[in-house]
């Protein structure tokens, strides 16, 4: 099984490393969300996807901004808002635009948080502490915030 982008050339049978596969959205509006998206990058035909499967078919993580994925019990899985092809507003976190690399998670706790609401409204001031001892990214509408988890004093 391939990607269903039709440009793409990742197979799923040799995925390369770092590459993750993904489901399309159970939601009828995010899938032609997607559709729509998929086939605005491709410059594709409204025909040329008619034939997706949404139970079967995959698309891969090429496809997707950084900011959209987040780690479970080292597991990369997909923000429930993301959508393929899309830019996040404004630059990327480190200053350079988006290429289409897929995700580079690393493996020193920095995971991306799945929030129901994608937008922080407070933010709580605590005591300084010495240890960090998780560190996400959290991606808001206009901006990528920085969570960190602070290990309790003791």
């Amino acid at each position: 099984m391939k990607c269903i982008v039709p440009s793409c050339t990742t197979d799923f049978h040799k995925i390369p490393a770092g590459i993750t596969q993904h489901r399309f959205p159970t939601d009828d509006d995010r899938q032609a969300q997607w559709l729509e998206a998929i086939r605005t990058a491709e410059n594709c035909r409204p025909d040329d996807l008619s034939a997706v499967n949404f139970n079967r078919d995959r698309i891969c993580s090429k496809h997707f901004h950084i900011s959209c994925f987040y780690k479970v019990k080292g597991q990369v899985r997909l923000n429930k808002y993301a959508t393929p092809f899309e830019e996040p507003a404004g630059p990327h976190r480190n200053g350079t635009s988006h290429t289409s690399a897929g995700p580079q998670l690393n493996t020193n706790e920095q995971e991306y948080l799945d929030l129901d609401d994608p937008e922080p409204t407070d933010v709580t001031p605590t005591a300084k502490r010495k240890k960090v001892e998780k560190r996400y990214y959290v991606q808001g509408s206009n901006d990528l915030f920085e969570v960190l988890v602070l290990k309790s004093q003791q």
